[in-house]
């Protein structure tokens, strides 16, 4: 678990300002900014991220010795964003 979620700390900033970056194409509508910023973290922002990475950082060396695969690391980082996303729409529906 440890070392998931050390893979998943390495690639959260890039995740997380390409999905700002995304959320920014709403920006005169405050609550539709959080929305965008929800919905493309799990999905178009974590896709580029996982791009980048695995084409220009050669992480996967590491943590294939230490027993973890390519795969269990990317689905343990998306199941991190929709839980992330997730609570980020629960806190927009109920702050409404």
């Amino acid at each position: 678990m440890k070392v998931c979620l050390h893979f998943y700390k390495r690639i959260f900033v890039a995740n997380f300002m390409l999905a700002l970056l995304f959320s920014l194409l709403s920006l005169p509508d405050l609550l539709s900014m959080f929305k965008a910023f929800a919905i493309s973290l799990p999905t178009f922002a974590y896709g580029l991220t996982i791009y980048f990475f695995d084409r220009f950082k050669y992480q996967y060396y590491l943590f294939n010795n230490l027993g973890y695969s390519k795969k269990n690391l990317i689905l343990f980082g998306l199941l991190v964003n929709v839980i992330l996303s997730t609570l980020l729409f629960v806190i927009i529906i109920l702050t409404k």
